[in-house]
């Protein structure tokens, strides 16, 4: 009897996978006895640690253990992060700091601790408050996960716009008593309506003058017209063998301009369906269109970096104007037709002044690369969408980048702004579309596009309606408070 106790004991016994001796696990999973694990943990690399102090031991077997001992130090960092949270409701700041520094040692990657470690630093006196607010951007660089960096920073940025008591928040940075909290339940636009418009990516979408009717194009080679509020298809035009990379209403609604990755431009009329001009001189694709007021003249963009100026009663080009900047990536427009906006592969936007000699200004951060561009008809701010993920807003007469905003994570697709400049919207290559208060310079809500990249938006003229066009071919109308 005696005997088979000390066999079962034995079996709870387990080699170190490294040193192979003999030790008692203190978790299911646990690969490394506790001196092995203390000697991974305190080097600056415990990867390269691995390797350096486990140097004979076989290559293979240490490669397969190495996810193995990232799980089990990622586990002791979070038991003591929940220590530490337990010390800090205790008013024990000390051990909460050291506990909090302990779990940084075993996984430096641990977004909590390093946000718990810099609080309570700055509240000891150790650094001071500005160090501690910009150590928050620093902690992208130390994640592995940027979804789960960017949700917390997005909470903690919302606790702090309220005037709220940081202290109050922190304890909740664990991630789960924050998550359920109902002050941070935003209300979101509701959506309205969702239009199945073509097969495959939209390439362009806009509303009409009067936000009765929504122009959709594809590279499915269909453009149509649908009205807003029955979601009915009104008028379909179809290019066989080319797809249709950007489009716009003449400002009467009655004719449409449409570009083509065959290098054209197409004037097309909605009342008969009928071609009524094309329009070629294009070396490049195009990327955007525009017609000016009146309906007199029409603006192109294209890959080359070529803008094109055409009277719309003359097939022949005006103007073809070189940008200098590079692949244009963007474009806007004002609604005089006096102002354009583009970004190309430089790190500036241009701004080009379409009522003399095509006098031009350009605005940029030496770090950031402006992908894409909008403002509002009244020209005084212009928000600027950036690789990086991150959003400036500018002041064009005074040329000084007002605000800067973070939330996505990689280039940031299209954004639109509210006509009083109050929101905005964006959307970027990491699939979420963010709605932003621009007075507060704070993301509101987050709209739930089910893993979809979106690649137009537009907001009606009331602002009371807005969509969203993505590359799974659907249109989504959102009702906007």
């Amino acid at each position: 009897m005696k005997e088979d106790t000390a066999a079962r004991k034995d079996k709870d016994y387990f080699n170190c996978g490294l040193c192979q001796s003999r030790y008692f696990p203190l978790h299911p999973g646990d690969v490394l006895c506790p001196e092995c694990e203390s000697r991974v943990k305190d080097s600056s690399d415990w990867i390269t640690g691995v390797f350096y102090l486990y140097q004979d031991s076989d290559f293979e077997s240490l490669m397969l253990l190495i996810p193995l001992i990232r799980k089990q130090l990622r586990m002791r960092a979070e038991e003591l992060c929940h220590l530490a949270l337990e010390a800090y409701r205790n008013d024990n700041l000390t051990q909460a700091g050291s506990l909090w520094q302990e779990a940084r040692r075993y996984d430096p990657k641990n977004i909590q601790a390093a946000f718990n470690l810099a609080y309570i630093q700055w509240k000891n006196g150790e650094i001071e408050y500005a160090d501690f607010i910009s150590s928050l951007c620093g902690l992208e660089n130390i994640c592995f996960d940027y979804g789960e960096y960017h949700e917390f920073i997005t909470r903690i940025e919302y606790a702090m716009s309220r005037s709220d008591d940081i202290e109050a928040w922190l304890p909740l940075a664990d991630g789960k008593s924050l998550a359920g909290s109902k002050a941070l339940r935003k209300q979101a636009p509701e959506l309205a309506k969702t239009i199945p418009a073509h097969r495959g990516r939209i390439s362009a979408a806009s509303f009409s003058s009067d936000s009765n009717y929504l122009l959709t194009a594809g590279y499915d080679g269909q453009l149509s017209l649908w009205d807003v509020n029955t979601g009915r298809e009104l008028q379909r035009f179809t290019f066989k063998h080319a797809q249709i990379t950007a489009a716009c209403l003449t400002p009467d609604g009655f004719q449409v301009l449409a570009a083509t990755d065959d290098y054209t431009l197409h004037l097309l009329d909605l009342n008969t369906g009928q071609t009524i001009r094309q329009f070629r001189g294009h070396r490049a694709l195009p990327v955007w269109v525009g017609v000016t007021p009146y309906g007199r003249m029409a603006l192109s963009g294209s890959w080359d970096g070529a803008i094109g100026f055409w009277n719309l009663q003359n097939s022949r080009p005006m103007n073809l104007y070189r940008a200098n900047t590079g692949p244009i990536n963007s474009m806007w427009m004002s609604g005089d037709g006096m102002c354009l906006l583009l970004t190309g592969l430089k790190k500036e936007f241009r701004m080009l002044d379409l009522s003399g000699e095509m006098n031009h200004r350009w605005l940029g951060l030496p770090d950031r690369w402006p992908f894409s561009i909008c403002s509002t008809d009244d020209k005084r701010y212009v928000l600027c969408g950036n690789t990086d993920g991150s959003i400036n807003l500018w002041n064009l007469n005074s040329g000084r980048c007002l605000k800067t905003l973070f939330g996505h994570r990689g280039t940031v697709n299209c954004l639109t702004m509210s006509s009083d400049s109050g929101h905005a919207i964006s959307a970027g290559i990491d699939r979420t579309v963010r709605i932003w208060d621009l007075n507060k310079g704070t993301e509101t809500s987050q709209l739930n596009e089910q893993g979809r990249q979106v690649k137009c938006l537009g907001f009606a003229g009331s602002n009371h309606l807005f969509f969203t066009a993505g590359d799974d071919g659907r249109v989504r109308l959102w009702a906007f408070s």
